[in-house]
């Protein structure tokens, strides 16, 4: 198609396939929600009847909603190509591969990780009020340090949007559980067997233990002043994060789009 992207082509292609998509997306968010109120009652069941010192951490359900919600559109941003009989219809309408790709990324990344953003904030705020009237004293962890953790974060929904997508693309039928299934299989051989052999290329010592290969590992030294824990970094450490938080989500992305291109009729 020689004419690559056109808005208004763009904007009726996005309403049709909202519409016919939209239950999926709000079985979606139900889903994210009711996992929303599980942590909700999980933390408030911990709460003592008058004081709890400990702070609530509100920002694990954040990234653990965000996740399936974000694979969920993932999976339903290109359900046309998941069936043999859905994926001739999807490739003869009049849009290009790239307003198929753009609309499938933009419901699969930004607007549900906007979503999920806006009924998290929302919820707690609410629940945090309503507990904090009866106990003044409530302590919440806004500590932004948490974010520290940002590669896992990056890798859990952007490298897992764009592993679901190709699933779509690829897998055909029940696509959603075969990609699950993948990745269950693919980490089983990468955190038991894979990490030694890529901590032993990145790093000299042998044995660390570090929760994943994209973090550097740390070791606890014992001295006279006390108890510590270093982190030790490897030269190839920012060239290795980058490679897992930004290139192969790229890639992924690059791949799906060749995929469809493949495709077209």
């Amino acid at each position: 198609m020689s004419d690559v992207f056109n808005i208004r082509r763009f904007g009726w292609y996005a309403q049709r396939e909202f519409r016919e998509n939209w239950k999926a997306y709000a079985l979606g968010l139900v889903g994210m929600m009711a996992l929303m109120a599980y942590f909700i009652y999980s933390e408030g069941s911990k709460i003592p009847e008058k004081y709890r010192e400990i702070p609530i951490d509100i920002f694990p359900s954040l990234i653990i909603t965000m996740g399936p919600l974000v694979w969920v559109s993932s999976v339903f941003s290109l359900k046309g190509f998941s069936q043999t009989n859905e994926r001739l219809r999807t490739l003869l309408l009049p849009v290009s591969n790239l307003e198929r790709w753009l609309y499938a990324w933009l419901v699969s990344v930004p607007i549900p990780m906007l979503i999920c953003f806006v009924v998290w904030k929302l919820s707690w705020l609410l629940v945090i009020e309503q507990w904090r009237q009866d106990i003044p004293n409530l302590s919440i962890n806004t500590d932004l340090a948490y974010w520290n953790g940002g590669s896992y974060f990056s890798i859990f929904t952007l490298t897992g949007s764009a592993v679901f997508m190709l699933g779509a693309m690829t897998l055909g039928k029940l696509n959603f559980l075969k990609t699950i299934g993948i990745l269950l299989l693919s980490g089983l051989v990468i955190l038991k067997w894979g990490q030694g052999y890529l901590l032993r290329a990145l790093f000299p010592a042998e044995g660390l233990p570090t929760p994943a290969p994209w973090v550097a590992p740390t070791i606890t030294v014992r001295s006279e002043a006390g108890i510590t824990i270093e982190r030790i970094h490897s030269l190839y450490e920012n060239i290795y994060q980058g490679w897992w938080v930004l290139c192969l989500p790229i890639c992924l992305y690059v791949i799906v789009f060749l995929k469809m291109k493949e495709r077209e009729v």
